[in-house]
């Protein structure tokens, strides 16, 4: 070809085809597909990578909002839910005793009393305060009838829990969120309102300073959009409104009740998870910035430089973002699964744990369940306070940590109820092993602080191979063996059988029973004598004992029931009733004539016992020196300043207070240097050990020799021999009672006694 032709060749127009060749030649030198094979390798990484942290970083920021408002909703639920059964506690005590409680008494009962709540506030049908834990008796009205939390259950029959705005108190002073029910009068008519003030900072304090949750924002809302508590990084104050603009339309799907979505707030976007609280009319707001988004859009510039330079670079930076995804992913876990407080797996751990389990069939579902109430935490709280009580709880922790094998899971389900799943375990001797073991475990001393503290426990357990179909069965089973146990004296186990459920109704039917015994006239007084024996054996009183003339059951001693009325409330009821019959029964008879009256722990807690006396006397007009309370000496060891001042206010009526059962427990001197003790009754089990070979003589001596020299008298129980009535003469003791004389008789047939001689010679 000539120069001419080839010009004219060049000339010609090339084709696109032609020139798509040409290029592809070009690319496909060894050289540049080295180099262009090596960057499209380390851009692609590079962009997957960051495509792939972008995604994972909305899952970890929606896992985020998940979990912790789940967390802040079960929060509330169970702080409301706490309030809600000290409402319907105090509804239900009052309305039991058909309006004649005194309010100012039940709201200042232990049971009542919580550190995180404002206080506890009772308003009468016309708006009127009652009483308040903060004010028990105003001496000035107070008209809270203009109160939202009042004006709402006026004028309507529905019972429901409502929870106000933050507000103010009058009375208190303090912003509060009150929670209230009504209640009804002895007609069945509205009788008022129940109010509960909650310090609106309880419902968020564990969540203001999060450090896995930084700069979040959490935001309780009622119904009205109104924030009723706040906490973090939030501009909200409490009372103020959350503005329906503020929520995009856009969701992200869940599927476990919350509701997610990205909002604009200040110009910043955030995630949002909100959660409806149970049946309440509360909604949680949790939000927080998309660090997550923005920690990878900024490695995004560096992984590109990476690229740029070199792939390992890219892969360096891929394997340390895995490792802090680990790490985040751990700690919600961390959160979510396991008790804060403890370190145990709570109750969403065993709920998945138990789920999963009852998915096998019941051949393969070989384990027991273990459930575990601290017996006397709640006055370790009250007497040391709530960081002792932690610091408790701790221990208890650890305690049955080590004490299980480690196939086995331990879980703290709240409060002081605690859980335990035993694997491989078919039997009950199995499960029984180790129930007695945590029993033994537990009952030892816990030092605490300089403290030693003693509690122990009451376990209900329930093997997989007993009649239980469902998870929430199971545990209802070990609930009710649980219940079980604590009846029969705490510090032991119970099994779940099938007629625990006859028993339990039986005992809820004696408990509806018991609570209308006094006002069926089925209860009765039996007396005892006592007698003064410095000479001839001569009646100076007598010691009344409460008895059930029950319809079915015929008559019931009191061991038989009075545990029963000291564990639902009864006993404040039977213990007015005693103390007003038994006043009316010795007014008639010789003016020398005493009568001894006991009085049990509960009765002082639960009410005010010298109130309870000083209207005996005054209905009966009976005269306060022939009127004797019996305490136990069990009960002046748990130094209560409530029982001491009522004591002390029973004294000064003039009625006398005698200490029972004195010698069967520490028989400490200071219980009657502190106290306002008359007599000291010397227990029977000292009594009939006269002239047998560990004769308690000589402890008989000594106390009698005590009380004289501290002008107290002292009256034996339990006299059935001559030979100890002479031995108790021979000391000085002051006076006896016993079935040498009579055992406790109807009032007709004890009175009756009174002017008979040779008291020594009855039977």
């Amino acid at each position: 070809m000539t120069v001419a032709q080839k010009r004219a060749a060049w000339a010609k127009p090339i084709r696109p085809g032609v020139l798509a060749r040409r290029f592809l030649g070009w690319l496909v030198q060894p050289l540049l597909l080295v180099g262009g094979g090596l960057i499209i390798i380390t851009w692609g990484a590079a962009l997957i990578k960051i495509h792939a942290e972008l995604a994972q970083a909305e899952r970890m920021s929606v896992a985020d909002a998940q979990n912790y408002a789940l967390l802040f909703e079960q929060d509330v639920l169970r702080t409301s839910s706490e309030i809600d059964r000290t409402i319907k506690y105090l509804r239900q005590t009052y309305e039991r005793l058909e309006g004649a409680g005194d309010w100012p008494a039940l709201v200042s009962e232990e049971y009542t009393i919580n550190n995180r709540t404002v206080q506890i506030a009772i308003i009468d049908r016309t708006g009127d305060m009652i009483t308040s834990t903060a004010m028990l008796r105003p001496t000035k009205r107070i008209d809270l009838s203009d109160r939202e939390h009042f004006k709402v259950h006026v004028g309507t029959t529905r019972d429901q829990l409502f929870i106000s705005r933050p507000l103010l108190g009058r009375a208190s002073n303090k912003w509060s969120i009150q929670f209230t029910r009504p209640f009804r009068r002895g007609d069945g008519t509205f009788g008022g309102v129940i109010v509960v003030s909650l310090d609106p900072d309880a419902l968020v304090s564990n969540y203001g300073n999060l450090r896995a949750f930084t700069r979040g924002s959490f935001l309780l809302l009622g119904a009205d959009d109104i924030v009723r508590a706040s906490a973090g990084d939030s501009r909200y104050q409490i009372g103020s409104s959350y503005r329906e603009g503020e929520r995009e339309v856009i969701t992200i799907p869940t599927g476990d009740g919350t509701t997610v979505f990205r909002s604009n707030w200040d110009g910043e976007t955030r995630i949002v998870g909100a959660r409806r609280v149970g049946s309440l009319p509360l909604e949680v707001i949790v939000s927080a910035p998309e660090t997550h988004l923005s920690n990878v859009r900024r490695e995004a510039v560096y992984y590109l430089a990476v690229a740029a330079a070199v792939t390992l670079g890219v892969v360096f930076g891929i394997g340390r973002a895995l490792r802090r995804q680990r790490r985040r992913l751990s700690e919600i876990t961390a959160l979510a699964h396991n008790d804060i407080l403890t370190g145990l797996r709570n109750r969403f751990s065993y709920q998945t744990m138990i789920g999963d389990l009852f998915k096998l069939p019941h051949a393969e579902r070989t384990c027991a369940l273990h459930l575990i109430d601290l017996d006397k935490f709640k006055s370790v709280n009250d007497t040391y306070g709530h960081q002792v009580g932690d610091l408790l709880l701790k221990a208890v922790a650890q305690r049955l940590s080590s004490g299980v094998r480690g196939m086995d899971y331990v879980f703290r389900l709240g409060g002081d109820e605690f859980a335990l799943i035993q694997f491989e375990c078919t039997r009950h001797d199995q499960a029984a092993r180790v129930a007695n073991r945590l029993c033994k475990l537990l009952s030892e001393p816990f030092l605490i602080e300089d403290y030693e503290l003693r509690i122990g426990c009451s376990i209900g357990t329930v093997v997989g191979s007993d009649q239980v179909d469902t998870a929430d069965g199971m545990l209802q089973a070990a609930d009710m063996a649980l219940y079980l146990s604590k009846s029969e004296g705490r510090g032991t186990f119970r099994f779940y059988d099938r007629g625990m459920d006859e028993a339990l109704a039986r005992r809820r039917k004696l408990e509806f029973e018991l609570q209308q015994a006094a006002e069926r006239g089925e209860l009765e007084l039996h007396y005892q004598p006592k007698l003064a024996i410095s000479g001839e054996p001569t009646i100076c009183g007598f010691e009344a004992l409460v008895r059930w003339r029950h319809p079915e059951h015929g008559m019931m001693p009191p061991f038989e029931f009075i545990q029963l009325a000291e564990e639902t409330g009864a006993i404040v009821n039977i213990g007015n009733w005693v103390l007003l019959q038994a006043c009316k029964d010795v007014k008639a008879l010789n003016p020398d004539i005493t009568v001894a009256i006991n009085c049990s722990a509960v009765q002082f807690a639960r009410s005010d016992v010298s109130a309870a006396v000083e209207r005996a006397l005054i209905d009966t007009g009976l005269e306060p020196q022939r009127l004797e309370i019996e305490i136990t000496e069990t009960m002046l060891m748990k130094n209560d300043q409530r029982t001491l001042t009522q004591l002390e206010a029973i004294r000064r009526l003039g009625v006398r207070i005698s200490l029972d059962d004195f010698g069967t427990g520490y028989s400490s001197l200071s219980y009657l240097h502190t106290y306002p003790v008359d007599c000291i009754k010397v227990d029977r089990s000292f009594v009939k050990t006269i002239g047998t070979e560990r004769d308690a003589g000589p402890i008989i001596r000594a106390i009698v020799a005590m009380a004289c020299e501290l002008s107290l008298t002292t009256v034996a129980e339990g006299v059935e021999t001559a030979e100890q009535l002479a031995f108790l003469q021979r000391y000085g003791c002051t006076a006896v009672q016993g079935y040498l004389f009579s055992p406790p008789r109807p009032a007709v047939e004890a009175f009756s006694k009174l002017g008979q001689e040779a008291w020594s010679k009855a039977a």
